[in-house]
């Protein structure tokens, strides 16, 4: 399987870059060519303290432990989240920024994210199957020929609400939707957390071809692109990401 992989991705407005909550992997785009290829994008939520880095856990570690159940990989991703909280609280000290007492409870409930993952899978040079794993509302969108051939988990903007399913750092998650397809040569893929997940689908729904927009995007034009759905109203201002991969 042979595929060019590229990200947009920009803080929310009023943001700085080191806010920004969701995440992806792989991070570095460009092609790839694999039998089994994975992806994933993740959401953090902001209400939980690090939110961003429990996200960034679980793409590289829904995306790296490819022979493993989804429970196993959320129980890795659990046990790294112990280094990880352990490795902020040293730095907090060191850099004298001890931990508050008001940011304690906030530290005891852990961190929460959504997770959207799918794995391909070659059958031929030209075709194969894919496998996507959802949690929350993050979003997987197959194009093919021009048209909207599947849409996962969510299939209608007025799915979107405030209470998306969210994957936590210290109890178990609720199950995951699983979904499969097919992929062919000319396929394009998108992984794309809520807001532009929902300017997706009402696109769509609205007689639109939103992957024709986002395909003549770049990681330079993309901030201004999403100022102005914003701006229009179309976007909502949230931490916005898309990963778009295209079948060669």
């Amino acid at each position: 399987m042979r595929v060019s992989v590229s990200t947009l991705w920009v803080p929310r407005a009023g943001s700085t870059v080191a806010q920004y909550e969701d995440a992806f992997y792989p991070p570095a785009d460009g092609p790839r060519h694999a039998r089994r290829l994975r992806f994933a994008v993740a959401d953090g939520a902001s209400e939980s303290m690090l939110a961003g880095l429990w996200a960034g856990l679980l793409v590289r570690t829904w995306c790296k432990a490819r022979r493993r159940s989804l429970s196993q990989i959320l129980e890795l991703a659990k046990g790294a989240w112990d280094v990880e909280l352990a490795a902020y609280l040293e730095d907090r000290d060191r850099t004298d920024r001890p931990i508050q007492w008001f940011e304690e409870p906030g530290l005891e409930r852990g961190a929460f994210a959504t997770l959207l993952g799918v794995a391909f899978s070659t059958k031929s040079p030209s075709s194969g199957e894919w496998e996507a794993t959802g949690l929350g509302d993050s979003c997987l969108f197959q194009v093919r020929g021009g048209d909207l051939l599947s849409a996962f988990p969510l299939k209608s903007s007025s799915e979107f609400d405030n209470t998306p399913t969210l994957v936590p750092s210290r109890t178990d998650a609720p199950a995951a939707e699983v979904e499969r397809g097919d992929w062919r040569t000319g396929d394009t893929f998108f992984l794309a957390t809520d807001a532009v997940a929902a300017w997706f689908l009402r696109s769509h729904e609205g007689g639109g071809a939103p992957w024709d927009e986002l395909a003549g995007l770049g990681a330079v034009q993309f901030p201004d692109w999403a100022a102005a759905r914003r701006a229009d109203r179309t976007l909502r201002n949230d931490d916005a990401t898309v990963v778009r991969i295209v079948v060669a």
